[in-house]
């Protein structure tokens, strides 16, 4: 029977060694490591000093020695929300104190507003139209369609979206079109208050013909004066 206890003295022992210092059957955590290689520096982490050496008791009379853990090791930090101001304020921007026109700051879409379903597109509707390709009112509008869009340039320039070497410009006395000849700065408009688009050099303005639209109806300039031209409204364009 004594025999039978010292024996399991020695079983626990041994079990208790293996638990507290014979470490090589533990290793770490999924979120720590001692490789800086193996960190995303893009992410935060806590920085571990070693406070236990490996070493038991030393090697002797030329004996095999430890291998030291590294003096340092690295943990994923917890993640952690934010902390938010909450509701946006006027305060948190700083303004221009120049006003500028929203046409020169987006791609825009050019809409009837006594129609709202029809807006200026190039006739045939092309994504990429060619030279000399008159304007029409059409339906059906694609928000993030090129075909639709526009920008201004600060010096009043109108481009195509879907073609940035077409600018709006006349073809002829009435007809509105997109040309590269008229991006040679000789095509400019002005947004008037009401959104209208009026060309400096002619003083005329695209509307409507007739103030009336359907689909395939060309994109006249006529006299600013005219109710016509007041039914063009400017809105934000989408471009993805």
């Amino acid at each position: 029977m004594d025999n039978l206890r010292i024996i399991m003295y020695i079983l626990l022992a041994y079990l208790g060694y293996k638990l507290l210092f014979n470490r090589e059957g533990f290793a770490f955590s999924t979120n720590t490591t001692d490789d800086p290689a193996k960190l995303d520096l893009g992410k935060f982490y806590l920085v571990g000093k070693r406070t236990v050496s490996n070493t038991v008791t030393p090697s002797s009379n030329g004996g095999k020695d430890c291998v030291e853990y590294k003096e340092n090791a690295y943990q994923l930090a917890p993640a952690k929300d934010a902390v938010c101001k909450g509701e946006i304020q006027d305060s948190y921007y700083t303004f221009d104190t120049t006003a500028k026109v929203g046409a020169k700051l987006f791609p825009f879409k050019v809409q009837y507003s006594r129609a709202p379903a029809f807006y200026i597109h190039p006739q045939g509707g092309a994504a990429t139209p060619g030279d000399m390709t008159k304007l029409v009112w059409f339906t059906g509008f694609d928000d993030k369609s090129p075909k639709n869009g526009f920008t201004m340039s600060d010096d009043g320039t109108i481009r195509h979206s879907g073609s940035t070497d077409l600018c709006v410009g006349r073809a002829g006395a009435e007809v509105a079109e997109l040309s590269k000849g008229a991006c040679d700065g000789n095509h400019k408009f002005d947004v008037l208050p009401n959104g209208a688009l009026k060309h400096k050099i002619s003083g005329l303005c695209l509307m409507a013909y007739e103030d009336s639209v359907s689909n395939g109806n060309f994109v006249k300039f006529g006299d600013c004066n005219n109710q016509a031209f007041s039914g063009l409204k400017l809105l934000y364009q989408q471009t993805k």
